[in-house]
């Protein structure tokens, strides 16, 4: 099972945790705010199993983070970016080599940076030789750290997932290990590390052209520049805004259900006739039998206190309908912020202030 992940875990790192989680999921969709049930959809009072699943499963999740982050990266991306580097590394920024494809690696990065704020790059060598290659790590995989006075990493777990075989011919199964790279005695070292942080791989030198290295080669890229502290994840706000919606879509589509679909009732049903008939239907609806008195009490309550009306609908509707309109409207926005603070930048190649370039609603 692993240890307790703030048994080993940098605080800044379990700080921001759960933003992770829930920025990950937003992105991913439907399909994975659903799984995770209560976390993102808290059960109503005395809600059984089978209506909770149907609660959450009217429910609409309105992909608002995903939809926001591919037009800032496309709008970031439309053009190539302006690279120098020297002529020993070319190899890195071409995509015709089948290990580094260079558009590929640094619409990820960015791609990265902007959902979560965070985003690595180590670069490794195979143990038996070879060429160098650069290993990206997400901002949950970077665990934990301790920097030096300058503030470069001289030690770091980074979290790995790889398959394993299972016990079936095709079956793989996710497991999970850790590289701990770290400054020994003034020398680079790295050492591979079980879930259960026990060394299965004895710490190595890596070495370049023949020679030790005296740091470790990651960068750590961050929304406001490259260092190891952690920023502010940029999509944090805007997947809190996506799950609130999807609480509140639950909400109007469950009272939708209520209202929207009647359930018949046949009272005075004699106690015998509903022993040997456990069920009857109508229209393809269940029929309740119950007692007299009991139907009278149940409808009185329903039709008078529980039951929404019309005109509380629309109030329930009405603001999710312009929650709606406003994050719809996001990437337009960042489209328009964009633009403009290009134009007024290539026009006079002046600062403009952020109240000259913000939307006005």
């Amino acid at each position: 099972m692993g240890k307790a992940l703030n048994k080993y875990a940098h605080p800044d790192y379990m700080s921001h945790y759960h933003d992770y989680e829930m920025i990950r999921d937003c992105y991913d969709g439907s399909r994975a705010v659903k799984e995770a049930a209560e976390k993102y959809l808290p059960r109503l009072s005395g809600q059984l199993e089978e209506d909770y699943n149907n609660y959450r499963a009217r429910a609409l999740f309105f992909p608002i983070t995903g939809k926001t982050v591919s037009t800032m990266v496309g709008l970031a991306t439309t053009k190539p970016p302006k690279t120098s580097y020297p002529s020993e590394m070319s190899r890195y920024f071409v995509d015709t080599d089948p290990a580094v494809q260079f558009t590929e690696f640094y619409i990820k990065t960015f791609h990265e940076v902007t959902l979560m704020g965070r985003f690595g790059v180590l670069i490794d060598a195979p143990v038996d030789g070879g060429e160098e290659i650069l290993v990206p790590y997400l901002a949950e995989n970077i665990v934990n750290w301790d920097v030096d006075k300058e503030g470069h990493p001289n030690d770091l777990l980074l979290r790995e997932w790889y398959l394993v075989p299972g016990d079936d011919r095709f079956e793989k199964i996710k497991a999970c290990r850790f590289r701990h790279c770290f400054i020994k005695d003034g020398v680079y070292q790295v050492e591979i590390l079980d879930s259960d942080l026990e060394v299965t791989t004895p710490a190595i030198v890596p070495s370049f052209r023949g020679r030790a290295l005296d740091f470790i080669p990651f960068a750590p890229l961050g929304s406001t520049g490259v260092h190891m502290h952690v920023d502010k994840p940029p999509m944090l706000d805007i997947s809190t805004i996506n799950v609130s919606h999807y609480m509140s879509s639950a909400d109007l589509e469950w009272g939708r259900h209520l209202v929207g679909l009647p359930t018949p009732v046949i009272s005075g049903v004699d106690s015998r006739y509903k022993t040997f008939h456990v069920e009857m239907r109508l229209n393809e609806l269940s029929v309740q039998m119950m007692d007299l008195h009991l139907v009278n009490a149940i409808w009185s309550k329903l039709n008078q206190e529980t039951l929404p009306t019309l005109q509380e609908m629309k109030v329930l509707l009405t603001p999710l309908q312009a929650l709606e309109i406003f994050i719809a409207s996001m990437p337009q926005r960042f489209l328009a912020l964009l633009t403009i603070a290009s134009t007024q930048t290539n026009s006079t190649k002046q600062s403009t202030k952020p109240s000259e370039i913000l939307p006005s609603e």
